[in-house]
């Protein structure tokens, strides 16, 4: 499956000022294989087409892992101990491919964000999602999402300069989403406000727009912040 480039040679004939092409110039040459390719990741592209393929190529895909990780499992205890190490030489067949795909997913994530924030590409913006993997603190799962219109499903949200004026901030706090914002005067309509002091990052607190929020702010958060209103 190799792509062949060839560098194609131009020579400027004397007396004329033209581009004159060799006769047996090489051409790009592709395979069948990665001519399909090119076709396949071409077609889904399109968002409903690659949500349509996923969802018969997802469960036979994750089939065909659990298969090969049962397959791996089995080769990696059927080996004999080393001749130094003895049994502990099989944590390497756990250990070292954990590692890798850690590395494999932070790349992933490197390059779908890449290509998400450079062209905008909604698939590659649900890639680095799904590489981020949303993790889960105490029973409830966290996701941090970039969004520039009302979310129903947001809990908490950092509104930008632009968009903190009041009735915006009023119109989340009745949807029960805690505002955080580094604006002068946030804190009137929002609940926490981010400020520098020095080389310092603290916070202000509004009580009673956090609680219109639904949100139950401890009182340790409260003693660390510089002003409760």
């Amino acid at each position: 499956m190799a792509i062949l480039w060839a560098v194609r040679r131009r020579m400027i004939t004397p007396g004329a000022a033209r581009l004159a092409r060799p006769q047996n110039h090489p051409r790009l040459v592709l395979d069948p294989l990665s001519t399909y390719a090119a076709a396949m990741i071409t077609a889904l592209a399109n968002p409903q087409r690659f949500l349509a393929f996923s969802r018969w190529a997802a469960p036979l895909l994750g089939a065909l892992a659990a298969v090969l990780l049962a397959a791996g499992l089995w080769r990696a205890f059927a080996v004999p101990p080393d001749y130094q190490q003895g049994e502990t030489v099989r944590i390497l067949f756990v250990h070292v491919p954990a590692a890798e795909m850690s590395l494999f997913a932070y790349i992933g994530l490197a390059g779908a964000s890449f290509f998400g924030l450079v062209f905008r590409h909604a698939l590659a913006d649900a890639a680095a999602r799904a590489a981020a993997e949303d993790p889960d603190l105490g029973g409830r799962s966290l996701a941090v999402r970039r969004t520039s219109k009302f979310d129903h499903a947001c809990n908490m949200a950092y509104v930008s300069a632009a968009n903190a004026n009041d009735d915006y901030l009023a119109t989340l706090r009745e949807h029960g989403v805690l505002t955080i914002g580094e604006t002068p005067g946030f804190s009137r309509a929002g609940a926490i406000r981010l400020t520098t002091i020095g080389r310092q990052v603290r916070f202000e607190i509004n009580q009673r727009n956090a609680a219109q929020a639904g949100a139950q702010l401890s009182s340790n958060l409260m003693r660390l912040a510089i002003s409760v209103r």
